[in-house]
C-alpha cells in the first residue's frame, strides 16, 4: 500500500486530497478541483521506519525508529499535476528506492566452533527526505551516533595452518552512510561480536 499526497505550489499539503487515505502502490485514482498540484507518494508497508514532516513536501522524511535494519522504502513524485476542467490526466512516476544495501564479507580464524557474527555499524543516516533521498543537515549531524545492527551465520571453510576458519556475509540495509566529505572528522566504527557453540 501507499500514501499519495497532493501539495500546492507553496509546498504545503492540500487538505482532503489523498492526505489521509492509503491506496494501492500500483495504481491510484482520485478527483481533484481544477488547478496545479505536486504529488508525493511513498509505500507504507516498510518495517522499522516512520514518516514525519508530511505537511510540507520539502520537509517530508522517512526516519529509522530503532537500530534494526529498515524494510524497503520507496517514494515517487510528480512535479506538476495540471488538472483541467472535466478532464482526465494520467501520470506514471518512477519509484525511487530510499534504502541502500551494503554487503560485508567476514572471515574468522583461530576460534573453535564459531557460529554467529553479530555487528553494529555507526555513521548511518537516521533520516532522508522523501522527495530527494538525501539527508538533512540534522540527519548528517546525528549520523555518528546512529547505529544499525546485523547478524550473519558463520560457515566453516577449508582451514589454513591447521587453524579453524569460518566465513560469513552480511547484507546491511540503511538509509545512507556518512562520508567525511559531508563535514568534520568523525569516528565511524564496525563493532563485531563472534559467538561459538
Amino acid at each position: 500500500t501507499a500514501y499519495y499526497r497532493f501539495y500546492a505550489d507553496d509546498g504545503e499539503a492540500v487538505a482532503g486530497y489523498g492526505t489521509d487515505a492509503a491506496a494501492s502502490a500500483g495504481y491510484f485514482s482520485t478527483t481533484l478541483p481544477v488547478g496545479s498540484y505536486h504529488l508525493l507518494a511513498y509505500n507504507t508497508d516498510a518495517h522499522g521506519v516512520a514518516f514525519t514532516g508530511l505537511e510540507s513536501r520539502n520537509a517530508a522524511e522517512v526516519r529509522l525508529v530503532s537500530e534494526m535494519q529498515p524494510g524497503n522504502v520507496y517514494s515517487w513524485n510528480v512535479d506538476d499535476v495540471d488538472v483541467p476542467l472535466q478532464g482526465t490526466v494520467q501520470y506514471t512516476p518512477v519509484p525511487r528506492p530510499l534504502v541502500k544495501q551494503m554487503l560485508l564479507h567476514f572471515q574468522v580464524t583461530g576460534m573453535e566452533e564459531a557460529m554467529v557474527l553479530e555487528g553494529r555499524l555507526n555513521g548511518v543516516y537516521p533520516s532522508v527526505f522523501l522527495l530527494s533521498g538525501s539527508p538533512s543537515a540534522e540527519s548528517v549531524a546525528a549520523a555518528p551516533e546512529t547505529n544499525t545492527k546485523f547478524a550473519a551465520t558463520l560457515a566453516p571453510v577449508e582451514a589454513r595452518d591447521a587453524l579453524p576458519a569460518y566465513m560469513a556475509s552480511a547484507d546491511v540495509r540503511l538509509l545512507g552512510l556518512l562520508s567525511p566529505e559531508f563535514g568534520a572528522c568523525y569516528d565511524c566504527r564496525l563493532h563485531l561480536q563472534v559467538g561459538n557453540a
